[in-house]
C-alpha cells in the first residue's frame, strides 16, 4: 500500500505539473512514509473510529463528520440516492439516522449498496476504513461473501 500511495501521489502531482521530483521527495513522500509508520515514531496511523467521528462536531466551513448525523434529511436522502441506494431502502435508513442510530444506518447503506444477504443480519460499521475494505473485498470477489460483523 505504501508503494501504491507514493506512486499515485507522485503521478498525480506530476500530472498537475506542480511539483519537481526533489521537492516531492521532501514535501510529500516523507508525509506518506510517516503515515504508514516508516518515518518518525514508526507507528502506523489509523483513521478515527465511528464513535469519535460521531461525537465530534465540524466547525463552520468544515466538511467532515458522520453524514448520518450531520446531513439534513433532504440532503441525506439525496446522497443515498446518488450512491445507488434503492428507493425502497432510503426511508428506513433515514429513519435510523433520525433516531440517532448512525452506525446502523451506515450498515444498512452498506448492505443496500453492496447487495449483501439480509439473512446475515445487521452490519454495524465501526470505522470508515472498515466500510471501504469490506466493500472493496465484496467487489473484488464479485459475489456476496459472509462478513465478520465484529471486526
Amino acid at each position: 500500500m505504501l508503494i501504491r500511495a507514493l506512486i499515485f501521489t507522485h503521478a498525480d502531482e506530476f500530472q498537475k505539473g506542480s511539483v519537481a521530483s526533489d521537492r516531492f521527495d521532501k514535501q510529500y513522500a516523507y508525509s506518506i512514509r510517516h503515515t504508514y509508520g516508516k518515518e518518525g515514531r514508526r507507528k502506523e496511523l489509523s483513521c478515527y473510529g465511528c464513535m469519535k467521528i460521531i461525537n465530534s462536531t465540524p466547525g463552520p466551513g468544515e466538511h467532515h463528520g458522520c453524514p448520518y448525523k450531520e446531513f439534513s434529511e433532504p440532503r441525506l436522502k439525496q446522497s443515498l440516492s446518488a450512491i445507488g441506494v434503492p428507493a425502497a431502502e432510503v426511508a428506513p435508513i433515514v429513519s435510523l439516522a433520525k433516531e440517532n442510530h448512525y452506525q446502523l444506518a451506515c450498515g444498512k447503506t452498506f448492505m443496500a449498496t453492496n447487495q449483501t444477504d439480509p439473512s446475515e443480519g445487521a452490519i454495524v460499521v465501526t470505522n470508515p476504513a472498515e466500510y471501504f475494505n469490506r466493500a472493496r473485498t465484496l467487489r473484488r470477489e464479485g459475489a456476496t461473501a459472509p462478513m465478520d460483523v465484529d471486526s
